[in-house]
């Protein structure tokens, strides 16, 4: 004898028979509704990668772009030509019989070496020009007494011919002190280059200019130098030669 065994499934509580049929049911979709939720869902995660990628690629043009713009900016920072040439030089020449003796100081802004000379020139300031062509000072310093009676001296009409970029600048002839300049000398000069003080001593000219060089730099361009920390170099014509070309 057969026996036959029934097994019932529980209801579940509060739930009705079809509504829970239906729940069943949805878990189990057509082909053809599966298809198009697929299709549905794929478009949009592919609009939605579209819409960041945009938006990423906006931040990185906009990134790349000030990069660019710091870029230009850095390239277009330039040095000045004119900042290359930042020496100064005092020139001083002796009157009456002791005409075309040359007295010249030189110091740099950036560089604090001063360079002091004193040499007899030609009528024609040769000498005077290979040094200035040397140097390329960016201003001249020479005394007022250049401008005695409203007339240009030839020292100073000279410069200017053969050297109409340097700018020349007068000041009182009472500045080219060579009692100062040797006091200057002996204050600020360092003192692995104090034996410089036998060679200027004798040399008025050299001395009155490096005091009017030194007084201007003070004055007008707002620089002083501390004790012992200027090197003082001296320098003479001697065992050179001119080729006239």
């Amino acid at each position: 004898m057969s026996e036959t065994f029934v097994v019932s499934k529980s209801p579940t509580p509060g739930i009705s028979g079809e509504e829970e049929l239906s729940q069943n049911n949805s878990k189990f979709l057509h082909p053809a509704a599966y298809t198009d939720a697929t299709k549905k869902c794929r478009k949009q995660w592919s609009t939605s990668n579209c819409n960041s990628a945009q938006r990423t690629s906006g931040r990185q043009s906009s990134t790349s772009l000030s990069t660019g713009e710091r870029s230009s900016v850095s390239k277009s920072s330039t040095t000045p030509q004119s900042c290359a040439n930042t020496k100064i030089v005092a020139i001083v020449e002796g009157r009456g019989i002791a005409r075309g003796e040359i007295g010249m100081a030189c110091l740099d802004i950036k560089n604090p070496v001063l360079l002091l000379s004193q040499f007899a020139d030609t009528q024609a300031y040769l000498r005077l020009a290979v040094q200035l062509n040397v140097l390329k000072p960016f201003e001249v310093v020479m005394p007022n007494t250049s401008l005695e009676h409203g007339s240009k001296t030839k020292l100073l009409c000279r410069i200017r011919e053969l050297f109409p970029e340097m700018t020349t600048v007068t000041v009182q002839r009472k500045y080219f002190n060579e009692t100062k300049g040797l006091q200057y000398i002996q204050e600020l000069c360092a003192s692995e280059y104090k034996t410089v003080e036998i060679e200027v001593s004798p040399k008025y000219y050299c001395l009155a200019a490096c005091a009017a060089l030194l007084k201007y730099f003070e004055f007008k361009q707002n620089v002083t130098f501390a004790c012992n920390s200027l090197k003082v170099v001296y320098s003479t014509s001697a065992d050179t030669t001119m080729i006239s070309m």
